[in-house]
């Protein structure tokens, strides 16, 4: 009885291992099928790291080839590349399209304070004073630089329609 609880047991976790395995399997797939650029900014005089991932019909069918998607800018591309990337290629795929197909573009980050935060406060709330609103100077360039430098970049290398989407969260939210 004991033997047999054991054997069930050791099926169960084999059965599980497997299972997890092929999750791991899938979850990687999805990081190899995004590519990784750079990008030199006169605007924001440093050059930055950008990852595109394009959908599923991109290049994988011949009836597709003149079809032009919309662009989806993730923000903070550190921590929401992939899963952003992962849920727009779930929620275009099926009987039940919910949203197009789209090439989604993650920005990674080098100074978020700068980029993300606005040049200044109307706010004379003693915390908001306490930022040094200074440093920040840039989000007005980061916004340039994503609509003068990069877009026209991917515009210039991918079947792009006019179709803009920008994705943020915390700081990339406020911008």
């Amino acid at each position: 009885m004991i033997k047999t609880f054991i054997y069930i047991k050791i099926k169960i976790l084999a059965i599980g291992l497997f299972l997890l395995s092929t999750t791991v399997t899938k979850a990687q797939e999805a990081i190899v099928s995004s590519h990784l650029y750079k990008i030199q900014s006169k605007i924001i005089n440093e050059e930055r790291e950008f990852a595109i991932r394009l959908p599923d019909s991109y290049e994988n069918d011949d009836f597709y080839v003149d079809k032009k998607y919309p662009v989806c800018v993730v923000l903070d591309a550190d921590w929401l590349f992939n899963i952003s990337g992962e849920v727009i290629n779930h929620m275009s795929r099926g009987s039940i399209e919910q949203i197009p197909e789209m090439i989604v573009v993650g920005i990674y980050n080098t100074n978020r304070n700068r980029d993300m935060l606005p040049s200044y406060s109307i706010d004379t709330n003693a915390i908001t004073q306490e930022i040094n609103w200074t440093e920040n100077e840039g989000s007005a360039n980061f916004i340039k630089f994503i609509t003068q430098e990069l877009l026209p970049e991917i515009q210039q290398k991918f079947r792009t329609n006019n179709c803009r989407i920008l994705i943020g969260h915390s700081f990339s939210g406020l911008f």
